[in-house]
């Protein structure tokens, strides 16, 4: 949290007209989960205290924070976010296509993920070879900077194959036996991978994290 105001500061340093800073308050919740799927606290209340943050405050009314309920569907998800299309002048017809090409890309995105991951996991098989599976909050997993560019440092200098959770995790995993109220929409993620592993001999997890995480703590 502490990077994402260096990010906004620098966005509005950049000259930028506003910054969109939703407040995600839960994920979708699929079927085969059966619990709801929440952020945690410091991702849900960023918006608020990136505008009461002394370097930002003055900008605060240029931070775009409509609260989001992925969980209550695509529609909600909408209605909100045509809230602050709105005062944007953008039309409410024209927000609503937004979302929805929103949606189709995400979903051809994660596709392409899990089949990369899966044709990864046929080349370690056929192979032989061991791999790292990388878990942790995308925050942690991908940035270069937060990481100390871990991932890239396992297949350059150590020759690992490092496949990221995101990969691998479709996010419809039954993790209820693991725990029984996994609230937290990462945790979910998190448990899913680490069955996925334990089920093949050849994987292995690294598990990026930071002290100030509540979840992970």
């Amino acid at each position: 949290m502490q990077v994402a105001h260096g990010h906004v500061a620098s966005l509005f340093d950049l000259g930028v007209a506003y910054v969109l800073v939703p407040n995600m308050l839960d994920n979708e919740t699929h079927e085969a989960s059966g619990c709801v799927a929440h952020f945690c606290p410091w991702t849900q209340t960023l918006p608020y205290v990136l505008r009461s943050a002394p370097r930002l405050e003055a900008a605060g009314h240029r931070i775009l924070a409509p609260s989001l309920h992925f969980q209550l569907g695509p529609e909600r998800v909408k209605e909100a976010l045509a809230e602050m299309a709105q005062r944007l002048g953008v039309r409410r017809r024209t927000s609503d296509q937004a979302v929805d090409e929103a949606y189709a890309a995400q979903r051809a995105f994660q596709d392409r993920l899990l089949d990369a991951g899966a044709r990864a996991l046929d080349a370690l098989d056929r192979a032989g070879a061991p791999g790292i599976v990388l878990v942790g909050r995308p925050y942690n997993i991908y940035d270069r900077s937060i990481n100390c560019d871990i991932p890239r440092k396992l297949r350059r200098h150590y020759g690992v194959n490092v496949i990221p959770l995101d990969f691998l995790v479709t996010g419809r995993e039954k993790v209820e036996d693991l725990h029984d109220n996994m609230y937290w929409t990462s945790g979910q993620r998190i448990l899913a991978a680490a069955r996925l592993v334990a089920a093949r001999p050849n994987l292995h997890i690294i598990y990026i994290s930071n002290f100030k995480c509540g979840p992970d703590s």
